[in-house]
C-alpha cells in the first residue's frame, strides 16, 4: 500500500509540468488517469469483497437516489433539482465502478440488502 501511495504522489508531483502540446506529456497523463482508474476499481473489487463494504456502498447509492428522477414536484425549483442531480451523479459514479470493477457482487449486495430489510435502491413502483 505504501508503494502505491508514493506512486500516485509522485505522479501528482509530475502533473504540475504538464504541457498539452506536448504528445510526450499527454501520453504520460494518460498512463497516469489508467493506472489511478485501475487502482480505484481494485479499491472498489476490495470494498465489495467485503459485508460491511457492500452494504456502505449499498447506503451510499440508496442515499443518492440513483433510481430516481431528480424532477420533484413538491419542489420543481431549477437549484433543488440541480442538487439532487449532483447527488445521484455521485451514486452514478459508484454504481458505474462496482459494474466494471465487481458486478456479480452488486447481486449479491442487493440480496443482503433485502434480507436486511433496507430501503430498496429502487423507488417503489407508481412514484
Amino acid at each position: 500500500m505504501v508503494e502505491r501511495a508514493s506512486v500516485v504522489a509522485a505522479e501528482e508531483e509530475a502533473e504540475q509540468s504538464f504541457d498539452a502540446a506536448d504528445p510526450e506529456s499527454v501520453n504520460k497523463v494518460k498512463k497516469q488517469a489508467g493506472r489511478r482508474r485501475k487502482l480505484r476499481l481494485e479499491f472498489v473489487a476490495k470494498i465489495m469483497a467485503d459485508r460491511e463494504g457492500r452494504r456502505w456502498v449499498h447506503d451510499i447509492l440508496r442515499q443518492s437516489e440513483v433510481f430516481r428522477t431528480s424532477f420533484c414536484e413538491r419542489d420543481a425549483s431549477p437549484l433543488s433539482i440541480a442538487f439532487r442531480e449532483g447527488k445521484r451523479y455521485i451514486g452514478l459514479l459508484l454504481l458505474g465502478d462496482v459494474m466494471k470493477a465487481a458486478p456479480a457482487t452488486y447481486t449479491l449486495m442487493v440480496q443482503e440488502a433485502e434480507e436486511r430489510k433496507d430501503s430498496p435502491l429502487a423507488p417503489p413502483s407508481g412514484v
